[in-house]
């Protein structure tokens, strides 16, 4: 019986503090204005449009919305090209000075920023008790959701199970744990998970991240045969 079909990423986090009751509206999400030079809005949204944020006494779920405005830089390339070419052309000259041609990118870039609509970005988050839940993995996206929700009263710092039991974590000269949240201990997880022998794995399509002594390598399609003969030689899965 299939369990999980696809990607699921999730980070939890331990409530420091918050208020008793938490006004998501106050970092609402707002759009970003047609022809606007906000180049970026960040904000909270119900699970479902109109719905209440707070589902129980002691239970909130709600989505955070990131919308970022980039132009695209193949545009912007040939844009830069033609207006290098009409100050040229105007100047009688084969060469733009250095300083002209930052000013006729930027130019390019707010002209392809002005029909350029925003790319956006939806995590789905549910704070219950202590303990919050962010579907994602991302520093980046787990950095931006802890300052929002420091803006609404509410101070949030990472969980992991060897955090909260105080336990050291293990060594390894293959695996590089930079951040308190990243673990050895996780990545022989994944490693026990493969021998279990109450567990059968198909070998489906998928993706890993290995690290030998020598290399760090990574394996897509039907990869289970590979990455039991790379654990028999010692590599340590990274994230599978």
């Amino acid at each position: 019986m299939g369990l999980l079909s696809g990607s699921a990423s999730v980070t939890r986090c331990r409530i420091d503090s918050k208020p008793e009751t938490i006004d998501f509206d106050e970092a609402a999400f707002r759009e970003i204005p047609f022809s606007s030079s906000i180049r970026e809005r960040i904000g909270f949204l119900p699970a479902e449009p109109g719905a209440d944020y707070q589902i129980g006494q002691h239970r909130w779920v709600f989505r955070v919305r990131i919308d970022e405005l980039k132009p695209d830089p193949t545009a912007v390339r040939e844009r830069f090209k033609e207006l290098l070419k009409a100050e040229r052309d105007a100047a009688g000259e084969l060469f733009v000075p250095a300083g002209r041609r930052k000013a006729l990118r930027e130019q390019a870039e707010e002209e392809i920023l002005v029909n350029t609509t925003p790319r956006s970005k939806i995590i789905e988050c549910c704070l219950d008790r202590e303990n919050l839940w962010i579907g994602s993995t991302s520093d980046t996206v787990l950095g931006t959701i802890l300052i929002l929700l420091r803006s609404v009263g509410v101070e949030a710092s990472l969980r992991t199970p060897w955090l909260d039991l105080g336990e050291n974590d293990e060594a390894s000269e293959i695996i590089d744990a930079r951040e308190e949240w990243q673990s050895v201990l996780g990545c022989r997880f994944l490693k026990t998970f493969l021998s279990d022998n109450d567990l059968m794995i198909e070998a489906v399509k998928g993706s890993v991240r290995m690290a030998t002594p020598v290399a760090k390598i990574s394996l897509s399609g039907e990869i289970m045969a590979e990455i039991l003969r790379y654990v028999e030689e010692d590599a340590e899965i990274l994230s599978a």
